[in-house]
């Protein structure tokens, strides 16, 4: 049975992290890495083990530190951007339910947020293989694209 919670905070990740003109894959590429993250909490202690629990964990997700204008305006019941919310609702309902098959990644960075966290030491990236570079609509140096990343594989023990 679908969490209208679940539905609801994804929906608001997807929103906050997009632009109008973001294609539909990307959207669904963000959703789906809370998913993954609650599936895979034992990778990482900062993942939570339910969809919203990775959402909200402190410093999981930009969206939700406060700085996301769309995320502020939509706490306070105001879409700022209907068609756009629209979208990412739909992508969110059919995520939950199963509709549209969630992809594998479980972080997206732009260019210049790597290089930022790679300064800081905030994110060791040698832990995660790059699943894709997919375009976000924003115009700008560094900022037009999401790198998709999950953690690597453990090596399979041989027999």
């Amino acid at each position: 049975m679908a969490d209208d919670g679940n539905i609801q905070a994804v929906a608001a990740l997807i929103y906050g992290a997009s632009l109008p003109d973001t294609p539909q894959e990307a959207m669904v590429r963000i959703g789906s890495t809370p998913y993954n993250r609650a599936a895979n909490y034992r990778k990482d202690p900062n993942f939570g083990t339910t969809v919203q629990e990775s959402l909200y964990k402190p410093g999981a997700y930009y969206e939700f530190s406060g700085g996301n204008k769309k995320i502020e305006a939509l706490k306070k019941g105001k879409i700022l951007d209907e068609n756009l919310y629209k979208r990412a609702l739909s992508v969110a309902y059919a995520l939950e339910n199963g509709t549209i098959e969630k992809s594998k990644d479980q972080f997206f960075h732009t260019p210049a947020e790597k290089i930022r966290q790679a300064k800081k030491k905030t994110f060791n990236y040698s832990l995660v293989d790059t699943n894709a570079n997919v375009k976000n609509g924003a115009k700008g140096k560094d900022n037009d694209t999401w790198d998709f990343m999950s953690y690597k594989e453990a090596p399979k023990k041989k027999k």
